[in-house]
């Protein structure tokens, strides 16, 4: 056999290391870009109000209200599921589900400001419920003394609009669900590449930094004419079985 030969055999292989930097590359892409599409669908939300105005407030919109009140709760849906009533400065009323957290930013705002918030809400749209509608009407029409103001579910769609804004979840099937799924079942595999990758990082040079064995399979395969298993990327010499394809070497 060659020289030349010889050291395309016990030169490290460089595929795996090579398709493990693709994975990693492409899980990084999928989560990163996830969220790049969400920053830019929040930073060009549409106004609620806006969307109600041309009768386009339809579910699966980024939109966003621009509250000026502190919202007020009227209803729990699960512990942790909680709707308001959200007014901006032209006091148009929304609904809007809210996390703890934000409610608590938004209370220490009023509390700090003397009364006034100024906050921008965004989040994305979902169809009113009847439930929750029958609920939002319920509670809207304690505070509304004149019986020609009071709201019904027939110009209900006129004060609040068919959706509301929820800031806690996405729609189901949208693209950052989708990519942010994708990237974190590849991220599985890209796990599994990488130690693999160092694994065989790690025994390649150990095997190279022993220039006795080194030198041996070089004598080794430097006398064999004749090699069957050759399409194999299999080597049998006299005393080694040298498998090219796993970079492992048995005596």
């Amino acid at each position: 056999m060659s020289e030349n030969e010889i050291n395309k055999i016990l030169k490290p292989g460089k595929l795996i290391h090579i398709f493990t930097i693709i994975v990693v590359l492409i899980t990084i892409g999928l989560i990163g870009g996830s969220f790049v599409v969400e920053m830019n669908e929040r930073k060009n939300a549409r106004g609620l109000g806006e969307l109600i105005d041309k009768g386009e407030d339809k579910a699966g919109i980024c939109a966003k209200v621009n509250m000026a009140y502190m919202p007020y709760g009227f209803a729990q849906e699960e512990d942790d599921k909680f709707y308001y009533f959200a007014m901006d400065s032209e006091q148009f009323m929304y609904i809007v589900r809210i996390t703890e957290n934000t409610y608590k930013k938004l209370e220490s705002m009023y509390n700090n400001g003397e009364g006034n918030i100024e906050y921008e809400f965004t989040g994305y749209t979902y169809s009113i419920p009847s439930k929750l509608k029958k609920l939002a009407i319920e509670a809207a029409n304690e505070a509304i003394q004149d019986d020609d103001n009071k709201i019904t579910n027939s110009n209900f769609n006129d004060y609040v609009g068919r959706v509301y804004i929820d800031e806690t979840i996405k729609p189901e099937g949208h693209i950052t669900n989708n990519l942010l799924g994708f990237g974190i079942i590849i991220a599985f595999f890209a796990v599994a590449l990488v130690i693999a990758s160092v694994s065989q990082l790690i025994k390649a040079r150990k095997l190279t930094k022993n220039t006795e064995l080194m030198e041996e399979l070089r004598q080794e395969l430097a006398s064999l004419d004749d090699n069957p298993y050759k399409k194999l990327h299999m080597y049998l010499t006299n005393r080694y079985i040298i498998s090219k394809s796993g970079r492992s070497i048995c005596i």
